[in-house]
């Protein structure tokens, strides 16, 4: 009975942006992901190539956000992602919440698979915090984000990436229902999400990501990235959620006291 309006987050920019510059976003970007591989060399012992696609994924490991979305088709996904001349790297972190079952049993799934089938293509980073999103949503190529449509609340950990150049492979919930991602990044089919995840991995991100000009920039990719930075920097900010507030809640609610 009683009216309800909505105000999208958005992200304190000078907290998570780890580029100084939309002109030199691409080698920005390669330093950024050298300090997450070598993050990833110290916890895990395994070493990526710093020219290999990385797909990132963190957050809570909850039943609704689907963490193990990309692995559900292992033996395609290992056909697609194993090919010497275009490898897929995947770093995951997130931890279950306190007493979650059905969370420790994905995470659990999650560990075993990292240990045998995908031991050296894929790895979990464990003790997920601050310090260790900043190096993820600065240092992966693409920032998967997989929930159940109609399940997310918003999903701020997109925005920080996005910001950083890292490009959106998302189904369409939480603040990626505002937008449309043409020239940014991929919509994932909630509804088909572990053969569609694969299809376009396979069909948009791999070519994408690994067709080079003459300098060995993927001019493309490149402009995905400044397409991304500049949607967070001028829709997804705390500045406009703030004046978001102010302007749709906070002023009617003090014009309707009448002082």
């Amino acid at each position: 009975d009683h009216p309800m309006d909505a105000v999208t987050n958005g992200i304190h920019i000078p907290t998570w942006d780890k580029i100084q510059s939309r002109d030199t976003i691409w080698e920005e970007h390669r330093e950024n992901k050298r300090k997450l591989l070598s993050k990833i060399k110290e916890v895990s012992g395994v070493t990526f190539g710093e020219h290999e696609l990385l797909l990132g994924w963190a957050r809570r490991m909850v039943a609704y956000k689907r963490p193990l979305a990309l692995f559900e088709r292992l033996s395609r996904f290992r056909q697609i992602a194993q090919q010497t001349d275009r490898p897929v790297r995947v770093v995951i972190a997130g931890q279950a919440p306190p007493g979650d079952a059905n969370g420790t049993e994905l995470l659990q799934k999650l560990e075993s698979m990292f240990s045998n089938e995908l031991k050296g293509q894929a790895v979990y980073l464990p003790n997920y915090n601050l310090a260790l999103a900043e190096l993820l949503v600065s240092g992966c190529d693409v920032w998967l984000n997989t929930p159940v449509v109609g399940f997310e609340a918003c999903g701020t950990s997109g925005m920080k990436a996005g910001l950083n150049g890292v490009l959106p492979a998302t189904t369409r919930d939480g603040w990626i229902s505002e937008v449309e991602l043409f020239g940014i990044g991929w919509i994932l089919d909630s509804d088909r999400i572990h053969d569609h995840i694969l299809d376009v991995l396979e069909n948009d991100i791999i070519p994408m990501y690994y067709a080079r000009d003459e300098s060995g920039v993927p001019r493309q990719w490149v402009s995905h990235m400044q397409n991304a930075r500049e949607l967070i920097q001028n829709e997804f900010n705390a500045t406009k959620m703030l004046r978001n507030y102010i302007e749709k809640m906070y002023v009617p609610a003090i014009a309707s006291l009448h002082i």
